[in-house]
């Protein structure tokens, strides 16, 4: 009996180790995609505009959100209410289920204008509830490289207070479905084509709407056009964009990276120091890098960009790049050895500086964190699963060695 007791006790161990393995390597399975939902509006009878054109679910593999602010415009004891209206939802999602759950929280701030027996008065309702549902993919079964793209959000509720001609009107507004319509697509929304490839230490990114939605980079996280990406101290990450761009950001810096325009990417450093590289020459285009005091127009070269003490400086190590101040709107073409900062009272003077060293500078910092990095994000669920294999070996003997006695 004491030894199977012992055989059982290894063989759940055994299921346990493996199964948590197994969900580290589900888990990041999944990309970024957003839901666009049916028209929801606010009643049959008003003309708000609030939800008739739906919103759009964003869903970032274990993350979901939705910012929505419109006007609205109902009828109210024969009088049209106006005003705004704003809708905020965030949640968990279960990357391996699909099912999610979190808070939501509406705010509407208007007047009524009132009639001859009716004064004005402003409208306010404060709603907080919380929501849960769906948010899949699944592969197309007629087209291997499409997705299709599905969802509800199943019990919206909460309790909400609407205050109007002074008076407080608590409510409790019943449960809501809303419908996301299946879709099929090809590629990523909003996906910026851009992905990390070499990380070290602390890297945290967060979407540009959500100032309090950070977190850390995970292997293989798609990089949606307005992410913010940020490095902490003993940190840097090197993330590689469409057509050959390769950003290298050292510690303590911060950038997004924006959605392109017609012709331009348009990506900012807020601060800090990152290197560029544009391996060819873009095609009847520029990339455009946005800098507190200065824009840069890139078309095929290496350049430093650094802001410091309320500085934007630029470094260009080979190639051509136009620099262009904010502040004065002054424009120049910045030669390879050459260096130039804009500041609030305008653009500074070009000076010259040691491409050698700054290059040597660099690509020690490049090839250090390569290194350490490289063995991380490529092997770590290797490692991670030798070291629990080793583990559940270890223990298996000492079981083995305690039967025998």
């Amino acid at each position: 009996m004491k030894k199977h007791f012992h055989l059982i006790l290894t063989i759940i161990l055994l299921s346990v180790i493996f199964s948590q393995t197994t969900l580290a390597e589900e888990q990041y399975s999944e990309d970024y995609f957003v839901l666009k939902s049916e028209k929801f509006p606010a009643s049959e009878d008003a003309s708000s505009s609030f939800f008739t054109n739906g919103f759009d679910l964003v869903v970032n593999r274990n993350k979901v959100s939705a910012h929505l602010k419109e006007d609205f415009d109902f009828p109210f004891f024969e009088t049209r209410c106006t005003g705004t209206m704003s809708f905020d939802l965030a949640g968990d999602r279960d990357t391996k289920t699909g099912n999610m759950k979190g808070t939501m929280n509406a705010l509407m701030d208007g007047t009524c204008p009132g009639n001859a027996e009716t004064p004005a008065s402003p409208i306010t309702l404060t709603w907080d509830g919380t929501f849960d549902g769906f948010a899949t993919f699944a592969i197309d079964p007629s087209d291997g490289t499409r997705r299709i793209m599905k969802g509800k959000i199943t019990n919206l509720q909460g309790k909400s207070i609407l205050t109007v001609y002074n008076s407080v009107i608590p409510t409790t507004p019943g449960t809501t479905t809303i419908d996301f319509p299946e879709v099929v697509l090809e590629g990523f929304i909003n996906d910026s084509g851009a992905r990390f490839s070499d990380l070290l230490g602390q890297v945290k990114i967060r979407p540009d709407i959500d100032k309090r939605g950070w977190h850390s980079l995970e292997p293989g996280e798609a990089i949606p056009f307005g992410t913010h990406i940020s490095t902490e101290t003993n940190s840097s990450v090197v993330i590689i964009l469409p057509d050959g761009v390769t950003f290298f950001l050292k510690p303590n810096t911060e950038i997004i990276i924006n959605k392109p325009s017609e012709k331009k990417g348009h990506s900012q450093i807020l601060y800090g120091s990152m290197k560029i590289i544009v391996e060819k020459k873009i095609q009847d285009e520029s990339l455009e890098i946005d800098m507190d005091q200065a824009v840069v127009e890139i078309s095929g070269t290496t350049l430093i960009l650094e802001e410091k003490e309320e500085k934007s400086i630029l470094q260009v190590i080979e190639g051509e790049v136009s620099f262009t101040s904010k502040s004065d709107n002054k424009k120049i073409s910045v030669v390879a050895g050459s260096m130039v900062s804009a500041s609030s009272v305008g653009l500074g003077s070009v000076e010259t500086f040691d491409t050698t060293k700054v290059t040597a500078d660099w690509a020690a910092f490049v090839s250090s964190d390569t290194k350490e990095t490289t063995d991380f994000t490529s092997n770590g669920f290797l490692v991670l699963y030798g070291l629990l294999s080793v583990l559940a070996v270890f223990i298996i003997v000492i079981i083995v060695r305690k039967i025998k006695r």
